[in-house]
């Protein structure tokens, strides 16, 4: 069942961050498409790197976090600050990496970090939507 689950979240992963990676980085940040399909193809391997040390640390940040009134205002917050340790240094080292310029890898980081609060939660929903449909 772990094996399973790993590969759900591997996929939910790839898909979720292949949609929103593509308006983040080529429509805000001007990134070229071949460029952003280099990106993509080289976050495959750091994105199941990362994958299982993300669910832990989900996890553990719910637990930190503690209980609050809202479950929905918890859940949004555990999931934007997740997705900002795991996902934006990632943008940064892959974008670096491919020789994009200093100035949209900036500016992709930036956005990244700003839309972290609406793509964060909306991930962590995707992906528990694939566990449960893949009954995981």
């Amino acid at each position: 069942m772990k094996t399973k689950k790993f590969f759900v979240d591997v996929l939910a992963l790839n898909l979720f961050i292949f949609c929103s990676a593509f308006f983040v980085e080529v429509f805000f940040s001007g990134i070229s498409l071949g460029v952003f399909l280099k990106g993509r193809a080289l976050m495959i391997i750091p994105n199941i790197i990362t994958v299982e040390p993300y669910s832990r640390t989900r996890i553990w940040i719910g637990k930190k976090l503690g209980e609050w009134k809202s479950p929905r205002w918890h859940q949004i917050t555990r999931d934007t600050l997740v997705f900002l340790l795991y996902r934006v240094p990632l943008v940064f080292l892959i974008l670096t990496f491919l020789g994009a310029p200093v100035s949209k890898v900036l500016t992709a980081c930036g956005v990244a970090t700003l839309t972290a609060g609406f793509t964060g939660r909306p991930y962590g929903i995707f992906l528990d939507w694939m566990r449960r449909k893949c009954n995981v």
